[in-house]
C-alpha cells in the first residue's frame, strides 16, 4: 500500500479542485437559493477543475530533464537520504523493470551517509 503523502506528492490538483470547490458551491447557493443537486455538484466539481488545470506547455521537456525535476522535488519533499535510500533498496533487485527505471531516475542523488 502507497502512503497518502507519497501520492500527494505529485497530485497537487486534486487539493486545488478541492479548495476551489466550496467557492463554486456557496456562488450556486446564492444564486440558486439551494444546494446543488448531485447532478450539479458534478458539473461544479468538473468547473472547479477545469479552472484550476494550469495550462499546457509549449515545449516538450526530455527525460533527461524530466528525471532531473522529479529527483529535484523528491529531495525537496523528503530528504535526499530517503530518496537515495529508497533508490538503492529498489534497485537491489526483485522489481524488475520498475526499480531499473527508479534507478536510473535517481542515480546522481548524492551518497548519505
Amino acid at each position: 500500500m502507497i502512503d497518502r503523502w507519497l501520492v500527494g506528492w505529485q497530485s497537487t490538483s486534486r487539493q486545488q479542485v478541492e479548495d476551489a470547490l466550496p467557492v463554486l458551491t456557496a456562488w450556486y447557493e446564492e444564486r440558486q437559493g439551494y444546494a446543488p443537486g448531485e447532478r450539479a455538484g458534478y458539473a461544479l466539481a468538473c468547473q472547479a477543475a477545469d479552472q484550476t488545470r494550469p495550462p499546457k506547455r509549449t515545449e516538450l521537456w526530455s527525460l533527461t530533464e524530466l528525471r532531473r525535476r522529479w529527483s529535484t522535488s523528491a529531495i525537496a519533499a523528503f530528504g535526499a537520504c530517503s530518496v537515495y535510500r529508497l533508490a538503492e533498496r529498489g534497485a537491489g533487485g526483485g522489481c524488475g523493470r520498475w526499480s531499473t527505471s527508479r534507478w536510473r531516475l535517481l542515480t546522481s542523488l548524492p551518497w548519505c551517509t
